[in-house]
Parts: structure tokens; C-alpha cells; sequence
């Protein structure tokens, strides 16, 4: 990633903005509604990264932000709660991390999910923050909630397919987790989607994806979901620059 581009829905047209401060690969990200936040990453050989940036939307520019605890890569964040949540990654040490943006310093706290940390997932679903899937030594279909007020894990309701490098966003009041790849357990792309609504049991499967790829990022955008680029090779980066737009049933009040 060495540079931000915006894509507009309605006209399906990209624009460049302004670039990173340095070039990287497999950070993490998470957005306020105000500001970007890009966490680590990999620059060059696969060593995990400490940098952490802050893209304002209003001005369009970039700030330096104090580092992380610990360099992390290739896993995922959030926002909730006024802190962006560092949840998984390689490099990942023995505890979870959150930047509160009033106190503007990094919070740590006991008792990771120690699962998937690499080419996991995570999203904000009814105020807690769900991490999916994953790998460390083969692919996981596990899913870990953290509590933010008791400031506690516990297990989730399992995904129907085991994944890695997957794209993961709520929608309409759904979490729906869309493609990725198996390189440990197997070599293949998964083509499938997954949903879970509030209050069911198991996740329901919708339909495949129109291209199958990993390392896709996914947006919520006018209660559809939107897959940018990612790579129908398991194992590797080339992407192909795939829209793809899934326009679910609209959820009855």
C-alpha cells in the first residue's frame, strides 16, 4: 500500500488522494467516520511494523501518531467505543492493544485470542468486536468476542467454511464475511460468503462470490457490500482490480 483511493459508489469512479507517509503491505485499518487509522504492516521482508498514521477525510492529510506497543501485520482493527483496537496480526505478543482517541495513548489488556492472529478479521457487531477466522499452522473457521466492558473473550458461533485473507463488514445489522484463501490446510481460493443476523444461531450461507479472491477489502456503503480487488491465485498478491457489489434482501423492522 503505498497509496489512498477513494471509490464513489454511485459513479463507480476511483480518485487519488494523498499517499502514506512510507509504502506498506498487509496493515491493518480502521475509520472513526472521521479519520482513517493505518496500524503497521510489512515493508520489504516480512517484519512486522510499529507505525501508526492517521488520515483525516476533511483535510485529506496525514499525521504521525505515537507507535504501537508492538510491531503487527496482517491482521485486523476496529473502532469501537472511542479506541481503535488492534486485534490480531503476526507479530502478535500476549495481549490486546487499543489507542483511546480522548486520552490520545495505547491501552493493553490481558488475555488475546491467541488463534488466527495471521490474515484474520474483525468487525463492531451489537458493541463487540467479533475477530473470524484466520490461520496459525492451517486455516480457522473460529470466531472470538471480545466484551468491552467486562474486558473479556469468549467463543462465537463458528463460520460454515474455514478461511484466511478474507473481507469481513456489517451490513444491514449483519456481519458478512466474503472469500479468502487456504495456503496451510490446503491451496485454494474460497469463493463462498457467509452472514450472521442478530439473534440467530449459525451463520447462513448467500451466494458465491461472482470472482473468487483473497486479500479482498470489503466496505459497507448504502447497505450493500463492496469487494475491491484481491487475488484469485491463493498464495499470491497479484490482484486483479475486481468490483464486486452483493445486494442483499432489505432487512424487515
Amino acid at each position: 500500500l503505498d497509496r489512498l483511493r477513494r471509490f464513489d459508489l454511485a459513479s463507480g469512479m476511483f480518485t487519488d488522494l494523498p499517499a502514506p507517509p512510507e509504502g506498506r503491505h498487509h496493515p491493518m485499518m480502521a475509520t472513526d467516520g472521521q479519520s482513517l487509522y493505518q496500524l503497521g504492516g510489512y515493508f520489504g521482508k516480512h517484519e512486522a511494523l510499529k507505525n501508526f498514521w492517521r488520515f483525516d477525510l476533511a483535510s485529506e492529510t496525514w499525521e504521525i501518531l505515537p507507535d504501537l506497543p508492538e510491531g503487527r501485520a496482517a491482521g485486523a482493527a476496529v473502532y469501537a467505543h472511542g479506541r481503535v483496537y488492534l486485534v490480531s496480526g503476526n507479530g502478535i505478543g500476549s495481549q490486546l492493544h487499543a489507542w483511546d482517541l480522548r486520552r490520545e495513548q495505547w491501552m493493553s489488556f490481558d488475555g488475546g485470542p491467541f488463534f488466527g492472529g495471521d490474515h484474520s478479521n474483525a468487525v463492531v457487531f451489537e458493541n463487540e468486536i467479533w475477530q473470524m477466522g484466520g490461520r496459525s499452522g492451517a486455516e480457522s473457521n473460529r470466531v472470538k468476542i471480545w466484551n468491552p466492558v467486562t474486558e473479556t473473550w469468549r467463543e462465537g458461533p463458528t463460520m460454515s467454511d474455514v478461511r484466511s485473507g478474507f473481507a469481513a463488514r456489517v451490513v444491514q445489522g449483519q456481519i458478512m464475511v466474503a472469500g479468502g484463501e487456504l495456503i496451510d490446510s490446503a491451496v485454494a481460493i474460497v469463493p463462498s460468503l457467509e452472514i450472521f443476523a442478530p439473534g440467530a444461531d449459525d451463520w447462513v450461507k448467500g451466494p458465491n462470490l461472482a470472482v473468487a479472491v483473497h486479500g479482498v477489502s470489503g466496505a459497507s456503503a448504502g447497505g450493500k457490500l463492496v469487494l475491491l480487488g484481491g487475488s484469485a491465485q491463493p498464495g499470491s498478491v497479484n490482484s486483479n482490480g475486481a468490483v464486486q457489489i452483493y445486494h442483499p434482501a432489505p432487512q424487515q423492522p
